[in-house]
């Protein structure tokens, strides 16, 4: 038998409901499960790398967790983390451009 951390970590997809509309917010999902937010961000974050179709609401209204109810519902999210990661890398480049206007060596960054 996996310990309890483990076997909650395998479960996070097997909690959730199907359909944005239904997501499952952090913090109901942590005491449901035993995990801390950042234990519950991890797990996601593997469940997702090992074939999980877990989404996140992008309604600010009902955040939370859920499982792809259909194809379009899927590719609604993949295309918000696409607008993130835009996002991300168009601040990225502005403070890297800052950086090197005052002088700044960051390196690797």
């Amino acid at each position: 038998m996996l310990p309890l951390k483990a076997r909650c970590l395998a479960m996070v997809a097997e909690v959730l409901n199907v359909g944005e509309n239904y997501a499952l917010d952090a913090a109901t999902l942590c005491t449901f499960l035993g995990l801390q937010k950042r234990q519950l961000t991890k797990a996601i974050a593997a469940e997702r790398r090992a074939g999980a179709f877990i989404c996140a609401s992008t309604d600010s209204t009902r955040p939370g967790y859920y499982l792809a109810e259909s194809v379009d519902e899927f590719r609604r999210y993949l295309r918000s983390l696409e607008k993130r990661e835009r996002e991300l890398r168009l601040t990225r480049e502005a403070l890297l451009d800052a950086a090197r206007r005052k002088g700044v060596d960051v390196g690797e960054a």
